[in-house]
């Protein structure tokens, strides 16, 4: 993967030719595959390789990215020089820079994000099939709506002008199925999937279908209630739109611009007193996980809401120098 990272820092070499006075550059690279099925059949296979940079650039305190997936020296001296004269006519931002080199990660845990698994294309087509044979199964389920399972592997490596260097890997696979319950104007539709890191961690593919094809069925002749106050049970698969108002509430630029409804509640109580939120990068073989930072800083674990109480901000190096806190 060496070769992604000096690419990263030849065009660090090319933004100080052009006169930027600080960058950093992520290039990356990824081939994803994915199937889909229906009524027993394969309906499209889709592979895709894909190549990108991303430089960002400082000239002073004013500065600009730009991204481009043609790599070649040419297309990235051209990315470049258009990155920093860019820069040039940016406003100036005083919170603005990359980190000091004092503040960079040094070491990095093994959080176990890429797997060495092979993933061919009859192991997706065969996963697909079988969630939607058992989904179809359940009494009560009369139409697919298709199944299918995907596979993803990407490299990527980071370079900055404080002196960070950074190569990682990540995969990612995943598997789903959706049907139609009843018939007519009564019919009802649901789903199921999961994703992993590791093939070995997916659930199963007759459990994804057996729950898709249960959560159709629950559907059919549903009644009315009368007026009542009653608690509310949110489905588990909402959680992450709910606990995203929270994210996009306490995210640290919208705190800085003061335009977050959340602005003021820190250390306030937001929640039940059982209600406890830990945002955990660290955690091994997790989708999101990550070992460091955008910007080459270091990652913890930590609670966004502790028994209740909003205790945290999500922060930037940016916005953490706005709002003057570490």
């Amino acid at each position: 993967m060496t070769d992604l990272l000096n690419l990263a820092k030849d065009i660090l070499l090319i933004a100080k030719r052009n006169g930027a006075t600080a960058a950093d550059a992520i290039v990356g690279e990824g081939r994803d595959t994915s199937i889909s099925v229906r009524n027993g059949e394969v309906e499209n296979l889709e592979q895709a390789e894909a190549r990108e940079a991303t430089v960002r650039v400082f000239v002073g305190q004013s500065s600009t990215s730009m991204s481009g997936s043609v790599l070649t020296r040419d297309s990235l001296e051209r990315l470049v020089a258009r990155a920093v004269d860019m820069a040039r006519l940016a406003p100036p931002d005083p919170h603005a820079g990359l980190a000091d080199p004092s503040q960079l990660a040094t070491t990095f845990p093994d959080i176990d994000v890429a797997s060495d698994d092979a993933i061919t294309a009859d192991q997706l087509r065969d996963r697909a099939l079988e969630a939607e044979r058992v989904a179809l199964a359940v009494p009560g389920v009369t139409k697919s709506n298709g199944a299918g399972a995907s596979s993803y592997a990407g490299r990527s490596a980071m370079a900055a002008s404080n002196g960070f260097e950074r190569i990682s890997r990540r995969t990612s696979v995943g598997n789903s199925v959706s049907v139609i319950a009843g018939d007519g104007a009564a019919m009802e539709r649901d789903y199921d999937g999961h994703g992993a890191v590791y093939w070995s961690d997916l659930e199963p593919a007759e459990k994804i279908g057996l729950t898709a094809g249960k959560r159709a069925t629950r559907r059919l002749n549903p009644r009315k209630i009368d007026s009542q106050t009653v608690p509310v049970m949110f489905d588990r698969r909402i959680s992450t739109s709910l606990i995203g108002h929270l994210t996009g509430g306490i995210n640290g630029a919208a705190i800085a611009r003061g335009t977050s409804f959340l602005k003021d509640d820190l250390g306030r109580c937001l929640f039940a007193g059982s209600v406890t939120i830990i945002d955990d990068p660290l955690r091994k073989r997790g989708l999101a996980s990550r070992a460091v930072d955008g910007e080459g800083l270091p990652v913890q674990r930590r609670a966004l809401i502790d028994k209740g109480i909003l205790t945290n901000w999500i922060l930037d190096l940016r916005s953490s120098r706005q709002l003057q806190l570490p």
